[in-house]
């Protein structure tokens, strides 16, 4: 299972959580900054933990 949550959007920036159950196993809470670019959204930086 898994969750996605926004936590902020200001402008072109935005921060999300994913939070995944039994991923291979384990739970991760991953936490992604985001940057609106003319090509959509993109991933500029990710940081997990085990949960």
């Amino acid at each position: 299972m898994h969750q996605v949550d926004i936590l902020d959007v200001v402008n072109d920036v935005a921060v999300i959580r994913i939070t995944l159950e039994n991923y291979f196993g384990a739970d991760y809470v991953d936490f992604h900054a985001l940057k609106k670019t003319e090509d959509g959204w993109k991933i500029m930086a990710k940081v997990f933990t085990g949960a």
